[in-house]
């Protein structure tokens, strides 16, 4: 073997090993929001606040951030998945909280389960796609 194909080969495994991670963490969370939308107590909060950011092609993106009150504790939480219309100030939301842990709350799920299924989706495809063309390189060195 040379070293184009030992250098995809280990570029193929170090993608496996991070692509991995990352799925499996987007799966614990996929799993959290179902366990949620499931068993989870609903209530209403209120946007008190955003974040601010934009994407790489200068989109405006905003994190919206949700209080609600859970027996007369204020929680506050931060949107995982950014939104492209500015949010309105004390505009409610429903929110879906762990009983046990109301910190673990979420709202927007179905909005966030569609993400999240989305990016694994994304990298499956480009896994697949670099398993491709390491085979494809290996097989064309043999020749």
């Amino acid at each position: 073997m040379n070293n184009r194909v030992i250098l995809v080969i280990l570029l193929f495994v170090f993608t496996v090993f991070l692509t991995n991670k990352f799925i499996v963490r987007y799966c614990k969370r996929i799993k959290n929001l179902l366990n949620l939308k499931k068993n989870g107590v609903q209530t209403v909060g209120k946007i008190s606040d955003f974040i601010q950011d934009s994407d790489p092609d200068g989109v405006r993106l905003f994190l919206e951030v949700v209080e609600f009150n859970v027996d007369g504790e204020n929680i506050r939480i931060t949107a995982k998945v950014p939104v492209k219309q500015k949010p309105v100030i004390g505009a409610r939301i429903g929110i879906v909280y762990n009983k046990d842990n109301p910190r673990d709350a979420a709202f927007n799920i179905n909005k966030s389960l569609a993400s999240l299924s989305m990016a694994i989706v994304i990298v499956v495809i480009v896994l697949a796609i670099l398993f491709f063309l390491t085979i494809k390189s290996f097989f064309a060195d043999q020749s």
